[in-house]
């Protein structure tokens, strides 16, 4: 994770979506690594990648209301509109 976000932070955004879900980052990190992965993938514009991560990042988590409005932006974005407004309202419970 570390690993990560020190390319994260450096503007190195491919690489760093690399890192976060590699297979080895997503078993150790769990949740926190399919929310980073998510959210680099959302900013490089790959919005269907992203909703997968945060997908499976708002079922790991269905009360972390970060995973869960996270899931339903990028479920905006992928117009899925019916598990963005679950989603959201998942966040505000």
């Amino acid at each position: 994770m570390e690993k990560g976000s020190a390319l994260f932070r450096s503007g190195r955004l491919t690489q760093a979506a690399e890192v976060f879900s590699s297979k080895e980052c997503l078993s150790s990190a769990g949740v926190a690594a399919y929310l980073n992965a998510g959210i680099v993938y959302r900013d490089l514009g790959k919005d269907r990648e992203a909703f997968t991560l945060l997908e499976r990042a708002s079922a790991l988590a269905p009360k972390d209301p970060d995973a869960q409005a996270s899931c339903g932006r990028a479920a905006l974005q992928t117009r899925r509109l019916g598990r963005a407004r679950a989603a959201f309202q998942a966040a505000l419970a």
